[in-house]
């Protein structure tokens, strides 16, 4: 029999909207003024059951998608954490309580959904439901407390709210236990300082509301003999993504799509979260070129062959029309983050933060250069990419759901 304690929860609904993504504030750590005693994380410890709805429980990360390790950065109530759990309805989390612990944590569906979802979280103290938060929806967070004896198990639960699924990225943020009696809970070790990053904020886009024309403009006229012209009418913003439509017109005539970012820098990151239908002809690219015009040289960075969306490319291209290429096997029509990281004689091309190929070269481009994100149709393909055949689909969409663009500062 598991003994009833007192549950206390405090609720802050936050009305305003995200901090921008360049005005972060420092993540958020346990709160000083909660109960003495060791602190232990639980994302650090060893789980006795485990389930999740949509992927794997992500710990210190948000949800995601189905692959471990895809989430972001925790940020619940426009407040990045560095410890938690990301979670999907259908998840249970069960570990044993070490001693006389409370345990603590902040709840709320996680930013990257921007403020759309709805979940109920509950936390059980062995079979019996101590704390509920009752729906949740949009940025509103409540905190939760939960009074825990030696030995007892604590489940954290996550369910739908009764409605669509889709968008329910909840987070146990700051989730942790505090321990007076300390038996059995010695806190993980600290973990090392990170080094300086090289890059900082510059500019970030979640294409909330409409696109801003301020920061893109619109590609129009034509890409070459072999590719469709561009329409600025396949450009538009919903659900919160910037949606890029590469279409067959009543007239017959095949149209792509894209946009340019007016922020202009020499050397720097950009990361481009997207994913893309499948559409034999149909590309998806991510790059960089000359904010003077002409090319090259040109760094694409996220570049499939219209093919079966089962890989992506990089090709460095230099000034003297050289070039480097390299590929690798990914499903591009799930979400994932591309990104390039510019530094003097050096590129670096990520995926999901890790670095799958480098160019280390002296010929590098050192000029300033922006961002371009376009879908193309293939009337006549190449050697390498795939025409438009007689089953692609008459309108095939890339989604972008966030651009973040950083400047380097050595």
């Amino acid at each position: 029999m598991f003994r009833t304690r007192r549950t206390t929860a405090t609720c802050s609904l936050l009305t305003a909207g995200l901090l921008g993504w360049a005005g972060a504030p420092a993540l958020a750590t346990a709160s000083p003024q909660g109960p003495a005693g060791t602190v232990r994380y639980v994302s650090a410890l060893d789980f006795e059951e485990v389930a999740n709805g949509w992927g794997p429980v992500e710990r210190d990360r948000s949800n995601g998608e189905r692959g471990a390790g895809d989430g972001r950065q925790l940020t619940v109530g426009g407040k990045s954490y560095a410890r938690g759990l990301g979670v999907h309805p259908g998840s249970e989390v069960r570990v044993t309580s070490p001693g006389e612990c409370t345990f603590a944590s902040t709840v709320g569906l996680d930013g990257e959904v921007k403020g759309r979802g709805s979940v109920v979280f509950q936390v059980f103290n062995g079979e019996e439901e101590v704390w509920n938060s009752g729906r949740i929806t949009g940025r509103g967070t409540k905190a939760v407390t939960a009074e825990l004896a030696a030995g007892e198990v604590l489940r954290l639960v996550v369910t739908d709210a009764g409605d669509d699924p889709h968008h329910d990225h909840a987070d146990w943020a700051d989730a942790r236990l505090t321990c007076r009696d300390g038996a059995g809970a010695q806190p993980p070790p600290s973990a090392p300082s990170p080094a300086p990053s090289a890059f900082e904020p510059q500019s970030f886009e979640g294409f909330d509301t409409t696109l801003d024309d301020e920061l893109w403009w619109r590609y129009g006229g034509v890409a070459s003999a072999s590719r469709s012209p561009y329409a600025s009418s396949g450009v538009s913003v919903s659900g919160g993504n910037l949606v890029l439509t590469s279409r067959k017109g009543a007239d017959g005539v095949w149209r792509g799509a894209g946009v340019g970012h007016r922020v202009n820098q020499t050397y720097g990151r950009w990361t481009v979260r997207a994913r893309a239908e499948k559409g034999r002809g149909i590309t998806m690219v991510a790059l960089l070129w000359p904010s003077a015009g002409g090319r090259p040289p040109e760094i694409d960075f996220a570049e499939d062959n219209g093919g079966d969306r089962d890989m992506m490319s990089v090709t460095t291209h230099f000034e003297d029309r050289t070039r480097k290429h390299s590929e690798t096997a990914i499903d591009s029509t799930q979400w994932h983050d591309y990104a390039v990281e510019w530094t003097p004689g050096q590129i670096k091309y990520l995926i999901d933060g890790k670095v799958w190929a480098t160019v280390a070269d002296t010929r590098v481009p050192d000029e300033d250069m922006r961002l371009g994100i376009q879908t193309e149709a293939w009337v006549k393909g190449t050697n390498w990419i795939h025409s438009i055949e007689a089953s692609t689909p008459r309108q095939v969409r890339i989604f972008v759901d966030s651009v973040k663009v950083e400047s380097y500062v050595g």
